[in-house]
């Protein structure tokens, strides 16, 4: 059995969500992200309202994005958050 590793050069770890890093289960990729299964955005980053339009695909919508708005993020890891911005998570 081949143990897949992360790629030196910097290639996405298709399990991990692109914006935040978090784990994306293999199901959720495949119905949300994008044609190569990778999740833009993923529940700890994103409403779900978002995600449904295309956010985990890597698409823009229109709603406000939670990252923008705090006000949005009633159900959004702030850790996530901080993470995807630079922060370190604590």
């Amino acid at each position: 059995m081949a143990v897949q590793l992360p790629d030196a050069i910097g290639e996405p770890d298709e399990s991990r969500c692109l914006f935040c890093e978090n784990p994306v289960p293999k199901d959720f990729r495949r119905v949300f992200g994008d044609d190569e299964n990778h999740a833009h955005r993923c529940r700890s980053c994103d409403t779900f309202t978002r995600i449904k339009k295309g956010t985990a695909a890597g698409r823009e919508v229109a709603n406000t994005d939670p990252v923008e708005d705090p006000q949005k993020q009633h159900h959004v890891s702030t850790d996530a958050v901080l993470a995807s911005d630079g922060g370190d998570r604590q």
